[in-house]
C-alpha cells in the first residue's frame, strides 16, 4: 500500500509546480526572478506557496536523478513538466525518451506536450503509421498545441489508421492546429465513419 500513496501523493506534487508557474515563480529562461520581489510576493502568495513550491521542486529534481526508482523518475518528470522550457528538465525528457522503454517513452511524450516548439523534430519523426499505437497516440496528443505545420502535415499521414483511437486523437488535434488546407474536406470525410467517437 505504501507504494500506491507514494505515487498518488507525487501525482499531486505536479499541481504545486504547475501553480507556481502561473504564479510566475520562474520566469521563461527558468533564471527563477519572479522570486525576488519579495513584497509583491506577500500580497498575493496564500499558505506559502513560495516555500512549498521550492520544497516541491527541490524534492521532484532530487527524485529525478534517482536510477534506482525509474517509476518515481517517471512520476517526478510528470510533476517537472510545467517546467519543460528548463533546461535540465528538458535534459530528462530527451533521456526518458531515447530510453527505449515505452512507460519512460510515455511520460516524456507527454511532458513534450507542454512546450512542443522544443520537440518538432522527435514529435514528427514518431508520427507515423507503423508507430506503436500507444506512443503514437502520445505524440499526437503531444503536437495539439504545436502551431506546427510539419507535425500538421504527419498527422495527416496517419488518416488511414485502423485504430479508431488513434484516428480520434488525429482529427482533434487536426482541427485544433487549423493548418491544413483540406481540414473542412477531412473532417467531412470522417463525419461517415461507422465509429461514433470519430464522428
Amino acid at each position: 500500500g505504501n507504494a500506491a500513496i507514494r505515487k498518488a501523493a507525487l501525482q499531486s506534487l505536479g499541481a504545486v509546480i504547475h501553480e507556481g508557474v502561473m504564479q510566475g515563480m520562474e520566469d521563461e529562461q527558468g533564471a527563477g526572478t519572479g522570486m525576488d520581489d519579495a513584497e509583491e510576493w506577500e500580497e498575493f502568495q496564500s499558505g506559502g506557496l513560495k516555500d512549498d513550491y521550492q520544497r516541491v521542486k527541490n524534492l521532484l529534481f532530487t527524485l529525478l536523478e534517482d536510477e534506482e526508482e525509474p517509476e518515481l523518475q517517471q512520476l517526478a518528470l510528470s510533476g517537472l513538466s510545467s517546467l519543460g522550457f528548463l533546461e535540465e528538465v528538458r535534459e530528462k525528457i530527451g533521456e526518458f525518451y531515447d530510453s527505449g522503454r515505452t512507460s519512460a517513452q510515455l511520460v516524456a511524450l507527454h511532458a513534450m506536450g507542454k512546450f512542443p516548439q522544443y520537440w518538432i523534430d522527435q514529435l514528427a519523426s514518431l508520427i507515423r503509421p507503423d508507430a506503436p499505437p500507444a506512443l503514437l497516440k502520445e505524440a499526437i496528443s503531444a503536437s495539439y498545441s504545436s502551431q506546427s505545420p510539419r507535425l500538421a502535415q504527419a498527422i495527416e499521414g496517419v488518416l488511414d489508421h485502423r485504430d479508431s483511437e488513434v484516428l480520434r486523437y488525429a482529427l482533434m488535434t487536426l482541427a485544433n492546429l487549423n493548418l491544413s488546407e483540406n481540414l473542412g474536406e477531412i473532417l467531412q470525410r470522417f463525419s461517415l465513419h461507422e465509429n461514433s467517437a470519430i464522428q
